[in-house]
């Protein structure tokens, strides 16, 4: 069984991985006001940037679809703490060492590429680009961030004649604005737990009360509900995130709002992981 959930989230990974890059390309080639990205050079240089950040979401997802096929047996709970260490520690070395440098990279392409201009206004490296999330949160925590590491040209220049648009000149504001994001961004490392516990969760509860004539349509089941879950829970977490930031980092809302659908699923997730290992034990 552990072979087949293997493979089964190595398929997975790659369909998604493919159905990612061709709607990246879609998005790209549709880019209002830039047409030097419709060159097919410039597409392949954004692709290729993109491209670690498609793999990681692809692997998350991945993970709890994989899991549908999981039997409650024991060594069944190994297999799945397997799946999710791997993809978290994929995730956690990537922010610490490959976001910095890809971010590094982009901003060297940025200044020497004129295929396709990433950041033609930006000349210096922000907090933003030289660090990850989970080092960019301790930095915030800590208190060492100015206005200046996340914004260069700080203070910005104010233009009296321009009434629809005043950039933001308070320090405060400007901190906690970066702050925000960077929890939003964490939250991506909770998504393959959550995911992962709410399938198997699913599973467990349908092995003990429900029956299926024939059997296999318990599994058919497991794994419609495992192509749905992840993608309705991810989407929304981010879009509640993205509904509440400008009122947490603009207006200075308690920051726990953004917390407030991440930390039911969590609990939710912890019940269904726990629900999965009785199971694991009680049909052995």
């Amino acid at each position: 069984m552990q072979r087949v959930v293997l493979r089964h989230f190595t398929l997975v990974f790659l369909t998604l991985t493919a159905y990612f890059a061709v709607s990246s390309c879609f998005g790209l080639a549709t880019t209002p006001h830039r047409p030097e990205i419709v060159e097919w050079r410039g597409m392949l240089l954004a692709l290729g940037l993109r491209f670690p950040s498609l793999l990681l979401e692809a692997a998350a997802m991945a993970a709890a679809i994989a899991v549908a096929l999981l039997a409650f047996r024991p060594g069944a709970m190994r297999t799945a703490l397997a799946i999710l260490g791997g993809v978290m520690a994929v995730q956690v070395g990537y922010d610490l060492v490959g976001l910095p440098a890809l971010n590094r990279f982009e901003h060297i392409v940025a200044s020497q590429a004129p295929v396709w201009p990433i950041r033609p206004d930006s000349s210096a490296l922000t907090i933003n680009d030289t660090l990850g999330t989970i080092q960019r949160l301790a930095a915030f925590a800590a208190g060492r961030v100015r206005p200046q590491d996340v914004q260069p040209n700080w203070p910005p220049k104010v233009d009296s004649s321009n009434r629809a648009f005043s950039p933001i000149t308070d320090a405060r504001e400007i901190l906690r604005i970066h702050t925000v994001h960077a929890v939003q961004r964490s939250f991506e490392f909770f998504l393959p737990f959550i995911t992962m516990g709410l399938v198997m969760g699913l599973g467990s509860w349908l092995k003990r009360h429900a029956t299926f004539r024939p059997r296999h349509d318990g599994l058919v089941v497991r794994i419609a509900a495992a192509w749905l879950l992840p993608y309705v829970v991810t989407a929304y977490i981010g879009m509640w995130g993205q509904n509440v930031s400008f009122s947490i980092g603009a207006r200075g809302q308690s920051l726990a709002w953004l917390f407030l659908p991440l930390i039911p699923a969590l609990v939710v997730a912890t019940l269904g992981w726990r629900s999965a290992a009785r199971a694991s034990r009680a049909f052995a």
